[in-house]
C-alpha cells in the first residue's frame, strides 16, 4: 500500500520531517484515538469509500499528532492509516489483502480459515487459520455496504460487487470485485463463520500486450485474433472455471474500432473495456421483500438490441434464454463476443444447445443450426500445468452448416505448437 505522504497532503510541506519512529504504545494510542474520532463522526458515504476514508484518517492523524507534539515518519503513518481504515471501514483482516496486487481471489470458509489465490495460480494458499466470528460479521456488513444489501437467515445468500477504486491505496480493488456470501445458518461448522468468496477483477483494462507478455499464445496469433474482432467476427470464448475467459475477452475487445457502439450485458459487471462508446446493462436479482424488478441477462440482451449496438458483449452465457437472445442478436447483423464454460469446441456447442433445450424447449437440431449461423469462431483458454500458466488452447472457425450428425463443423485455425494462425474467412450458408 502506498499512501501519498508528500508535500500535497497538508502536513506542512518542508516543515515536516519523517525521521522519528514511534513506540508501539504511541502508535496504539494514535490508532485508538483516530478510530474513535472517525467512528463517531463519519457519514455513511465515507464509510462506503475506503479511499475517502483514508484521506480523512490522514487528516485526523495530523490533528492528533500535532496536539501530541509528535512528528511521524512515513512508515508509521502508513501503518497507522492502514489499521485505522481497516478498523473503521470494517474490512478487518481483509484490508491488508486489498493492498496487494497479486491476488485474484479471497475465500473465508465456514471453519474460519482464510485463503487466497494468487494471480497465475490455480490453487489456494492458507493465510490465516481462524478468523474471529464477530470480526467476520463486521466484514460482511462492510462488503455489502456499497450495495445496500444484507446477509440474514431470511436472505441467506447474497451476490454483490465492490466498485472500482481509482486511486492506488487499494490496488486489489482498482478493478472492483465480485462477492458471494452464504450465511452460517446454511453453511454449518463448529463455531463457524459466514462463507465469503471475493473474486478480484483486473486492476485496469487488459490490453493485448498483456496477453502476449503472459505467453498465452505467439504474438502473431494474438494479432490474428484481434483482426478477426476488428473485421466483425462473432466469437465465443470458452474454458474451465478461473481459466481466464473474461480476461481474454477483455483483451480481444481492444480491437473493436473506436467509432463503433458497444453494449455489454453482465451479471455482475466485470469486463473493463478501454473504448469511448460503451454502455453496460447489469443484471440483478429480485430479493425477497423488495419490489425491484428482476433484470435477467436475457432481459438485458433484449434491451440491448434496442440500443443500436455495433458490438454486443455478453459476459457469460449461463442460461438458455440468454443464449437464445444472444444468438438471435448476432444473427441480426451485429458483431459480438461472449463466454461459457466448456473444455472443447464440441462441448461448448453442446452446452449452448443443452441450455436452450432445458430453458426454452428448443430441439438440439434447431439449436445447432442457430449456433452455426450466429457464431464465426470459438476460442479456448485454459491452464497448462506443464508450462504453469494460462494459454490459448485453440481457435476454431465454424462452417455455416451442420455436419451429417447435425452438430456444428469446426475448422482449426490455431492449436498449441503452431507458430501462426490461419486467416479467418467469412463464410456464407
Amino acid at each position: 500500500m502506498s499512501f501519498n505522504t508528500g508535500a500535497n497532503t497538508g502536513w506542512g510541506g518542508a516543515n515536516d520531517i519523517f525521521t522519528q519512529r514511534l513506540s508501539r504504545e504511541q502508535k496504539n494510542k494514535i490508532i485508538e484515538q483516530t478510530t474513535n474520532n472517525l467512528s463517531d463522526n463519519l457519514p455513511f458515504e465515507m464509510m462506503a469509500s475506503p479511499e475517502r476514508l483514508a484521506d480523512e484518517a490522514r487528516s485526523t492523524v495530523r490533528t492528533i499528532v500535532n496536539e501530541m507534539r509528535i512528528t511521524l515518519n512515513k512508515e508509521d503513518l502508513h501503518e497507522i492509516v492502514t489499521q485505522v481504515v481497516g478498523q473503521v471501514a470494517g474490512f478487518g483482516y481483509l484490508y491488508p489483502l486489498f493492498q496487494r496486487e497479486d491476488i485474484s481471489e479471497i475465500l473465508v470458509n465456514p471453519d474460519g480459515k482464510l485463503w487466497v489465490m494468487e494471480k497465475g495460480s490455480m490453487d489456494f494458499t492458507l493465510v490465516k487459520e481462524k478468523v474471529d466470528p464477530r470480526e467476520t460479521d463486521r466484514v460482511v456488513e462492510a462488503l455489502l455496504r456499497q450495495s445496500a444489501r444484507s446477509l440474514t437467515e431470511a436472505v441467506p445468500t447474497v451476490s454483490a460487487k465492490l466498485r472500482r477504486i481509482e486511486n492506488t491505496e487499494l490496488p486489489a480493488l482498482r478493478g472492483g470485485a465480485r462477492i458471494h456470501m452464504v450465511h452460517r445458518c446454511v453453511c454449518p461448522a463448529m463455531n463457524g463463520v459466514h462463507s465469503i468468496n471475493i473474486r478480484m477483477y483486473e486492476q485496469e483494462p487488459v490490453k493485448p500486450e498483456k496477453i502476449i507478455s503472459w505467453n498465452m499464445a505467439p504474438e502473431n496469433v494474438v494479432h490474428g485474433m484481434l483482426e478477426m474482432i476488428a473485421n466483425r467476427a462473432r466469437v465465443l470464448v470458452f474454458g474451465g472455471t478461473a481459466s481466464g475467459k473474461t480476461t481474454l475477452l477483455s483483451a480481444l475487445c481492444d480491437a473493436i474500432p473506436k467509432d463503433k457502439r458497444v453494449v455489454k450485458i453482465e451479471d455482475p459487471e466485470e469486463i473493463w473495456i478501454d473504448h469511448p462508446n460503451v454502455t453496460t446493462i447489469e443484471a440483478r436479482s429480485a430479493n425477497p421483500g423488495m419490489s425491484l424488478q428482476e433484470i435477467s441477462v436475457a432481459y438485458g440482451v433484449d434491451n440491448a438490441m434496442r440500443m443500436s449496438p455495433s458490438y454486443l458483449i455478453v459476459g457469460e452465457v449461463r442460461d438458455g434464454a440468454a443464449c437464445l437472445g444472444l444468438l438471435r442478436g448476432l444473427m441480426s447483423d451485429h458483431s459480438g463476443l461472449s463466454t461459457t464454460h466448456a473444455e472443447s469446441p464440441e462441448a461448448a456447442a453442446y452446452r449452448l444447445a443443452l441450455l436452450m433445450q432445458m430453458d426454452c424447449q428448443q430441439e438440439f437440431a434447431t439449436s445447432y443450426t442457430l449456433i452455426a449461423e450466429a457464431l464465426d469462431a470459438f476460442v479456448q483458454v485454459g491452464f497448462d500445468p506443464i508450462a504453469g500458466r494460462r494459454i490459448i488452447k485453440g481457435v476454431w472457425q465454424l462452417e455455416k452448416r451442420v455436419g451429417k450428425d447435425g452438430s456444428p463443423v469446426f475448422i482449426p485455425l490455431y492449436l498449441p505448437g503452431d507458430e501462426d494462425i490461419k486467416p479467418w474467412v467469412r463464410r456464407r450458408s
